[in-house]
């Protein structure tokens, strides 16, 4: 399909403005996806603060607030790029922006004056139109301006939002001229509250492997990054873990993650996905390795970049860990992979049920790490390269629904 001529404009939202890896993937999947088809026109970033996140393989952002002061029209379409946008609060968004301690105190300052009262008040001060950060409609523009939803999930809408907030999410949401969800809660979620419209497609992280194909990995990946994943003569797996899940757990992850080494007789690659306020994957690995022999075949890499992370899962023989986009890069490139923590991490669980039903793919927690491995690692990959391919496909065919809105 290609974009009609009169789309001139793509105005690209969401949380690009962070160290965290599925925030920075998803202005490159939609813009190459829009070039893919032809399109030619301007194609801006906006996220709620300006930035440069170039140096992680990232986009420089505008502030929310610039397209909301700008004008749109009907030569625009603004593309809310993905993520769990729908259930993301103004508190929580800023206080990933935030020093550790200011985080904290915003945190206990939203929740002792109301949710509601926190969004208005600092949805005014970012200059957002919006109780939510990523949540408008058409008419939140001037003039009106197309607005699509690319298969965004919202699995806690409504955990937090009081009556009134949440009739307005549905007000808004209900004037999106697109929606599709990457989950079947969501859109469960959606449906409850008289949202029929929402289509359901996989997360687009699905297409890595046709936008980055294995190749360009290789070509602007880190040498000594390749290097290090060379070293494991028999090949490796690879973990990464968010420091909420590791404390209290770090030594018996260590003895797993040792335990899996021995009885397949591959190395672990332990490396860092997010390291934004929030993720902090880089402390997490820190308190794993401690306990990690010098000996073994376990090491740790810091992968700075977009295009270093997808290298080290794309050659991996599988991938373990608590990332929704860790593991989405796994089966994009046709690897195993391990969702862990299902239950502190209920997107991820979300998207595997969705999604995932082949033998290479399983949720575990890590008490059951070593055997959930051993069996992703015995499923036919055959099986999981064509489960790829059909979900790739899908997502190609949101995309050619999203760019035909306008």
């Amino acid at each position: 399909m290609l974009i009609s001529k009169r789309l001139q404009r793509i105005a690209v939202v969401g949380a690009f403005d962070r160290h965290n890896y599925g925030d920075l993937l998803f202005p490159l999947i939609v813009e190459r996806s829009a070039r893919r088809r032809g399109f030619v026109g301007q194609v801006d970033f906006f996220a709620t603060t300006s930035s440069n996140m170039q140096e992680y393989g990232g986009v420089s952002t505008k502030a929310l607030r610039e397209l909301f002061s700008s004008k749109n029209g009907s030569d625009t379409l603004v593309v809310v790029a993905g993520g769990e946008v729908l259930s993301a609060t103004w508190p929580v968004i800023i206080r990933y922006l935030c020093p550790p301690l200011m985080g904290k105190i915003l945190g206990r300052i939203a929740r002792v004056v109301g949710f509601g009262a926190s969004a208005k008040v600092l949805s005014r001060f970012m200059g957002v139109h919006s109780v939510l950060p990523f949540v408008f409609s058409t008419t939140d523009f001037d003039p009106p301006t197309a607005v699509a939803y690319n298969a965004v999930g919202g699995s806690h809408l409504g955990a937090e939002l009081d009556t009134r907030v949440l009739h307005a999410v549905q007000g808004k949401l209900q004037c999106a001229s697109y929606i599709s969800v990457r989950d079947k809660e969501t859109k469960a979620i959606l449906e409850a509250m008289s949202i029929d419209s929402a289509k359901l497609s996989p997360d687009c992280a699905v297409l890595l492997s046709r936008i980055f194909p294995i190749d360009e990995l290789t070509n602007n990946a880190s040498p000594s990054l390749i290097e290090a994943c060379h070293e494991f003569r028999n090949g490796y797996v690879c973990f990464q873990s968010a420091l909420a899940h590791v404390d209290g757990n770090s030594e018996l992850i260590a003895k797993k993650l040792l335990l899996l080494s021995e009885r397949t007789s591959l190395g672990v690659m332990i490396f860092v996905i997010g390291s934004a306020p929030g993720h902090l994957d880089q402390v997490a690995a820190a308190q794993i390795v401690k306990h990690i022999p010098q000996s073994a075949q376990v090491r740790f890499t810091f992968t700075k970049t977009v295009q270093d992370v997808m290298y080290v899962i794309a050659h991996s023989k599988a991938y373990l860990g608590t990332s929704l986009h860790g593991a989405i890069t796994a089966l994009s490139y046709g690897v195993p992979q391990v969702g862990l923590c299902p239950v502190q991490v209920p997107k991820l669980a979300a998207f595997i049920e969705s999604w995932c039903s082949t033998k290479s793919s399983a949720l575990a927690n890590y008490e059951l790490l070593v055997e959930a491995a051993e069996l992703v690692l015995a499923g036919p990959l055959s099986e999981l390269q064509e489960a790829c391919e059909t979900l790739a496909n899908e997502a190609e065919e949101n995309f050619d629904r999203i760019f035909s809105v306008h």
